[in-house]
């Protein structure tokens, strides 16, 4: 018995941490549509097709944009105003049901949709973006210490661990810290957040940064003001090149 109890054990434990025999075993539902599927992404291929992707976009700042409203297809907020960042990679418009996926993950914890997300965000990398330069690492927004003792985890941060296993990057998770906390940014515009989040962001190690091409990794790209505050503070330090790695991009209010 104590034998037979032993090799059900072992058989158990093999199980569970080799998740690609379950696979094997049992169908995963469609996250969002409970339809079988055996994507690695635990998608099904016709959600995947439905969802808003950011197909046109600008150039800099991934805005989605008309086809024929730019002939470079760079936004007019980009020409008249550059970014401190190269380059922004957004797969998704923040839109349904991607932006109540995002609000999922961060108000109730729901993690495994980007383990989901970050491999379509790799497929999406290798179809619109498969020119850009290897950065020599990944570094998450980071949130303040209260907010993260109050959530519980750094979406950003689970995002960015995931893309650097899949794209074999280095993750530097403490470089930048946000010291200072900031009043919530839901209803400021662009300018207020700027003033909202000026002071906040510190680097405790300029060294690391020196000559370096760095990837900031956020949820969500809204107005910029995060993602453009945190480029100019490592590009005031000594990096190379800043590039943004975001799931998703709000499209301009109409």
């Amino acid at each position: 018995m104590i034998s037979f109890t032993k090799k059900l054990s072992t058989k158990f434990h093999f199980l569970v941490n080799n998740w690609h025999a379950l696979d094997i075993i049992f169908q995963s539902p469609c996250l969002l549509c409970d339809a079988i599927t055996l994507n690695k992404s635990a998608i099904c291929k016709s959600c995947l097709a439905d969802l808003e992707w950011n197909v046109t976009f600008c150039k800099q700042c991934s805005l989605p944009m008309n086809s024929e409203s730019c002939k470079e297809l760079i936004c007019g907020e980009c020409l008249s105003s550059p970014p401190p960042f190269k380059t922004c990679v957004a797969p998704f418009n923040y839109s349904f049901p991607i932006n109540s996926i995002i609000y999922r993950v961060k108000s109730s914890g729901e993690q495994y949709w980007l383990k989901s997300l970050g491999l379509e965000f790799c497929r999406y990398l290798e179809l619109y973006h498969k020119d850009l330069p290897q950065p020599d690492f990944i570094v998450p927004i980071p949130l303040h210490r209260d907010k993260l003792k109050e959530r519980g985890f750094n979406q950003a941060e689970s995002l960015a661990v995931l893309l650097g296993k899949h794209q074999k990057l280095a993750v530097n998770t403490k470089l930048i810290v946000k010291s200072k906390m900031s009043a919530d940014q839901k209803s400021l515009n662009k300018v207020q957040r700027l003033i909202n989040l000026k002071g906040c962001f510190t680097i405790d190690n300029p060294q690391v940064v020196k000559d370096k091409h760095i990837v900031l990794v956020d949820d969500v790209v809204t107005t910029k003001a995060t993602s453009e505050i945190c480029s100019q503070l490592l590009l005031d330090k000594g990096a190379s090149r800043v590039d943004i790695w975001s799931l998703a991009r709000t499209p301009k209010a109409s």
